[in-house]
Parts: C-alpha cells; structure tokens; sequence
C-alpha cells in the first residue's frame, strides 16, 4: 500500500478546479503511465470475447477491463464531490475525460490560443542546446492535444524544422530531400546529433581562418623585400604557413573549406 503514497499524493495535490485542466491531465498521464493504464485512454475497448474466443483474446480484455476500471478510480479520486456523483456512472475512463474536455472549453479556450501563439512564435536562438528547444516544443504540443487541438505528426515535424535556426540548414535539407520521418524522440535526439556536428565545425573554421591568415601574412611580408630576405628564411616560413593551411584542410575536410 505504501508504494502507491507518491500516486495519491500527486492526486491529491491535483485535484481538478476547471481552470487547470492542462496540470491536472498531466498528473493523471503520470499516474495512469506509471501504473501502465492510460492505454485506455487512447484504445478502444476490445469486443467482448464469445464462447470460443482463444485464451489470448480473453486475457487482452480482461487487462483492458481491469486498466479502465483503475483508470477510472484514479479519476474520480482527483475530482471534487459533484464531478464524482456525475461520472460515477460513466463506464469507460475515456468518456469521463471526453466529457471533462468539453465541460471546462470555456476555460482552455484561452489556454489554447497561448499554447498556439507560443508554439507558432518559439524560435531556437543559436548557441542554446537544441535538447531543451524540443522539450519545450513538445510540452507545447502535449498541452495543445490536451486541450483537444488534432495535431498530426507532419505538422509538429514541419513546425519543429521551421524553429531552427540557420546552422541547422543542411540538417533540415537532409531531412526534406530524403522525405524523413521520425518520433518526436527520435528527432530530438538525431537533431543532438547534428548539433554535435556543427559545434565541431566551428574551431575548423577558426583554425582554418588562422592558417589562411598565416599563409598571407607570410606573402605580404616578403612579397616587397624578397630580395633582402634571406632564401631560407622566405621558404621556412611559406611552408610553415602552407602546413598550418593543409592541416587544417585534413581536419576538417570540405566544411572547413567551405565555412
């Protein structure tokens, strides 16, 4: 009994007023995922098995009906007096939560057209860590379809990409001309990938920069006193600067030619 102390705690502080409609659907996700029962809220009940229904398919709806019947008490714990008296009656998890949505509308209406406006107007600012722009572009999302906004998977892509700043370009490139698609997690961490790439790039293009700097100072200095200079000298220092140029070119190949 004990272990379930942090899940009523959670609910309890929770409890649903209307207005925070969004914070209390995110505790009960929590609760519902740790205890593996909010499949029931997004699966449709299975057909009640006939006579001659295998095994398998007896034991899936038992677990569906058991999860719902939990799902359900976890709900009403979290809901005031007169809510309770009014879905007790409710059979599936589910419906309670579709009729909660549309009860409190008047209240995430507003919630919704901020969620949309932050959501259209986030932009990642380059230098920050693209981790946590995803986060933030997913809480986004979640408090959206919360809300009962149908965000399909193309849309947060394309909104995700659209957030990116310029040293993500060949990332985005990539991604459109091979007709990619992941889970939101998976970009998240494809994206981590590619943030490493493009942090790596950056000291090429200052080594690179100063190697090119190198080689020209070298010119310029003996273009007009060649003659005075002594040929060793002219030479050791040309090829120096030449090393300094070509190493950089190998370390960092066509990018830190092209940076």
């Amino acid at each position: 009994m004990s272990s379930f102390s942090p899940l009523h705690i959670i609910l309890k502080e929770n409890q649903l007023t209307g207005p925070n409609f969004v914070d209390w659907k995110r505790s009960l996700d929590i609760v519902l995922t740790t205890q593996d029962y909010k499949f029931v809220l997004l699966e449709d009940c299975p057909a009640v098995p006939g006579p001659d229904a295998l095994e398998p398919v007896r034991e899936e709806y038992q677990r569906w009906m058991k999860a719902n019947d939990m799902a359900k008490c976890y709900i009403m714990a979290s809901l005031s007096n007169v809510l309770q008296q009014q879905f007790e009656n409710t059979p599936k998890a589910k419906d309670i939560i579709e009729e909660l949505r549309l009860m409190f509308s008047v209240h995430s209406r507003p919630a919704k057209q901020e969620a949309t406006r932050k959501l259209m107007n986030t932009r990642m600012a380059e230098g920050t860590e693209v981790r946590d722009h995803m986060l933030t572009m997913m809480g986004l999302f979640y408090e959206l379809e919360t809300l009962g906004s149908k965000l399909d998977h193309e849309f947060k892509e394309d909104v995700i990409l659209a957030s990116l700043p310029p040293s993500f370009s060949q990332f985005k490139l990539n991604f459109n001309m091979n007709k990619m698609t992941s889970s939101l997690p998976e970009m998240m961490n494809q994206l981590t990938v590619a943030e490493g790439i493009v942090r790596e790039r950056r000291p090429g293009n200052v080594h690179m920069a100063e190697a090119y700097t190198s080689l020209m100072n070298a010119r310029n200095a003996f273009g007009h006193d060649a003659l005075r200079a002594g040929k060793g000298q002219i030479e050791f220092v040309m090829c120096e600067a030449r090393t300094s140029l070509m190493n950089a070119r190998s370390a960092f190949g066509h990018h830190a030619r092209s940076a």
